[in-house]
């Protein structure tokens, strides 16, 4: 139950760091330089290969929940990021530019003309992105050595198909149940 609770914080941590990050970087850096140089920046965090990126953090850490949760998250954030910054200039300039001519800031105006009616899509595709998460602490859980995928690598390397049967059907239930709660939301 103990791997249970960590693989599910593992998947939490990873799911608010690629939800949350992209958006507040946009509304950070809301003008043409940052923007680019947050196209930039989205491409190699979605370049390197999570296994990899887990590996390079372990170069300067021990392995950790935290860790694991970074190196997954900082590659989704590169994917949620891209996600958004096309959606968002796919988005009507309507809004946003009525605002500009009201007399409200730049981040106003991004945030109630063009962030606000691209709201529902970026969290529909976020939730989405938290189930591919949850998927992938296995593989972050190999390589970082922690939460039910460090104990299905072990359980492989030791031929012991009962115990990877048991991981396999857990791993099955709590996609299910994310799966359920993503669709009644």
């Amino acid at each position: 139950f103990q791997l249970i609770v960590q693989t599910l914080n593992i998947t939490i941590l990873a799911s608010g760091i690629a939800i949350g990050i992209p958006p507040i970087v946009i509304y950070l850096f809301p003008f043409r330089i940052g923007q680019n140089l947050q196209a930039i920046i989205w491409f190699l965090l979605r370049l390197i290969p999570i296994p990899i990126s887990a590996l390079l953090l372990l170069l300067i850490s021990n392995p950790t929940p935290a860790i694991a949760s970074l190196a997954l998250g900082l590659h989704n954030a590169g994917i949620m990021g891209r996600l958004l910054k096309e959606g968002l200039e796919k988005q009507p300039m309507n809004n946003h530019d009525a605002l500009i001519a009201s007399g409200a800031g730049p981040r106003s105006s991004w945030l109630y003309g063009l962030m606000a009616p691209q709201s529902l899509s970026y969290i529909s595709y976020a939730a989405y992105r938290t189930d591919v998460m949850l998927r992938e602490t296995s593989t972050i859980g190999i390589v970082g050595g922690c939460g039910l995928g460090w104990q299905l690598i072990e359980s492989l390397s030791s031929f012991n198909w009962g115990q990877v049967s048991v991981l396999l059907m857990i791993y099955c239930v709590i996609t299910f149940s994310g799966e359920v709660l993503s669709d009644k939301f």
